[in-house]
């Protein structure tokens, strides 16, 4: 009986274990943000580029894309409240306000935000690795990569 309770204690605690791991509740700030083209790390302030960008002329336009990416991603934080509440902040400007919801099954965020008085619905890919959150933009443009730390909570 005692080994019977030990293993059911020891299974539980596992599974609560992984369920802790991918929860994406708290504040994430921006690590780097990828799409087909260049990849941007903030905290190491590096850039890789395609090679589309071969010739001096396009490296300018990536240059411009860069400061660009800076301007919207560039001290971006995602708020993810337990109970719903999304918040996307900007240079600690809020830039969106809504409520979200998860879909494990499809390892889906599906947020409705009101972005500069107009609602949008953002959805995003996700999966937790190594306490890095990965999310993957979903919409009809471009196919943006973002990778967030979790920040401590206050």
């Amino acid at each position: 009986m005692r080994i019977l309770f030990v293993l059911l204690l020891s299974l539980f605690s596992i599974i609560v274990d992984a369920q802790q791991g991918r929860s994406i509740h708290g504040r994430w700030k921006i690590v780097s943000i990828a799409d087909e083209e260049m990849y941007y790390n903030f905290k190491k302030d590096s850039v890789s580029l395609s090679p589309v960008f071969s010739s001096p002329m396009d490296k300018a336009q990536a240059k411009e894309l860069i400061a660009l990416l800076l301007g919207m991603a560039g001290d971006g934080i995602f708020i993810f409240g337990k109970d719903g509440h999304y918040e996307l902040l900007h240079d600690t400007k809020q830039d969106g306000v809504g409520t979200y919801i998860v879909s494990d099954r499809d390892s889906l965020i599906t947020a409705n935000v009101v972005r500069n008085g107009v609602k949008v619905i953002e959805k995003m890919k996700f999966y937790i690795k190594e306490q890095l959150l990965h999310l993957t933009k979903i919409d009809d443009g471009r196919s943006m990569k973002l990778v967030l730390e979790k920040l401590p909570e206050n």
